[in-house]
């Protein structure tokens, strides 16, 4: 039952789009073991390594791919080419984080992947301690398990990444650091919480997210997030919540937002720099309840589109630079509750 492995070796070359002259080579290593069975698993770790930075200076590539094969009697099969992994691949396979990691595969990328995340979240406390193959990744509680790290039942996939109100941080704990681009690998996520006034999170939002075709809330307010809003948030088909406000985001408002059939609630206030015109494409949102854009620096009219959102029950737009008249057409939002149009440049009666 012990792994054996080979030292890296190149394997190939070959040009890619890099800018300025040279070529990438692949590299691999071969991990191998005998089970009891008399089958044998192995493993092909494949790592670039390539003409990057200033004056073509070699350097690694972060990532890399782990093929997984096993024999079976006389053949020899390929039963996971998904992990798109970090050095630590081997340890999410073999470590004590769950068991049979090849009935866990999904369970073994994501292993990975929130490693690789963990070298770009910063803590001041033991906060990510958890988050090692020593420690089992679904325990009963956050004592035996990676705090903060969620799954549904017997779901094969990291379903919950929370730091956030729903899963509140203990006292003197926050998470600070960027946002890894990383977490585009959790394919089976659905509810990303890292929205907490403790938290402290800069950078940009990561535009894979926009892959997670899973994800049904994005709440990361109240951070320091800067940079623009990805559009690629607006290719979420379940997506029904996002939370992007209280950060320093700027540019405008993605008209791709616009497409997100289930979108429920979207808070977007309180990022001073967000500019630009409201897209009219956000009154498509038939399903959505509230819609937060306060506090911003929005200009240009209000949007008569606005007016089909049947389904709205607050409506916040006050303190931006908005000018024109107010268009009769928000007369027809039948489900208003709260509308509040203050501190901007309206116009007209």
């Amino acid at each position: 039952d012990t792994w054996y492995s080979s030292e890296w070796s190149v394997v190939g070359s070959s040009r890619v789009g890099v800018t300025g002259p040279g070529s990438v080579n692949t590299v691999a290593r071969v991990r191998a073991k005998k089970l009891a069975s008399g089958n044998v698993e192995f493993g092909l770790e494949l790592r670039g390594l390539g003409a990057a930075g200033m004056n073509n200076r070699q350097a690694w590539a972060p990532r890399a791919r782990y093929f997984l094969y096993r024999t079976t009697s006389e053949n020899v099969s390929l039963y996971s080419s998904a992990f798109d992994v970090s050095s630590q691949a081997h340890e999410c396979l073999n470590g004590r984080v769950f068991s049979d990691p090849q009935d866990n595969l999904g369970l073994a990328d994501d292993c990975t992947t929130l490693l690789a995340s963990k070298d770009m979240l910063t803590t001041s406390t033991e906060l990510l301690e958890s988050w090692n193959t020593n420690t089992p990744m679904f325990g009963g509680n956050a004592v035996d398990g990676w705090w903060g790290v969620h799954k549904q039942g017997d779901y094969d996939r990291v379903e919950t990444l929370a730091f956030g109100w729903q899963d509140d941080l203990p006292s003197g704990h926050s998470l600070d650091g960027s946002l890894p681009s990383y977490l585009g690998a959790l394919a089976g996520l659905k509810y990303l919480d890292l929205d907490h006034s403790k938290n402290t999170l800069s950078g940009s939002v990561p535009a894979e997210l926009g892959g997670l075709s899973n994800l049904v809330q994005i709440k990361l307010s109240r951070n320091r997030l800067s940079g623009s809003i990805p559009s690629e948030l607006g290719s979420l088909p379940n997506l029904e919540r996002l939370d992007l406000d209280h950060n320093r985001l700027s540019g405008s408002i993605p008209s791709e937002l616009g497409s997100l059939p289930r979108l429920k609630w979207l808070y977007l206030d309180g990022n001073t720099s967000l500019t630009g015109e409201i897209p009219a494409e956000l009154g498509s949102l038939s399903n959505l309840v509230h819609l937060y854009l306060q506090h911003n620096k929005l200009s240009g009219n209000i949007p008569k589109e606005l007016g089909s959102l049947t389904n709205l029950t607050r409506l916040n737009l006050e303190r931006n630079d908005l000018n024109g008249s107010i268009p009769p057409e928000l007369g027809n939002l039948s489900s208003i509750q709260e509308l509040y149009m203050g501190n901007n440049n309206l116009s007209g009666s």
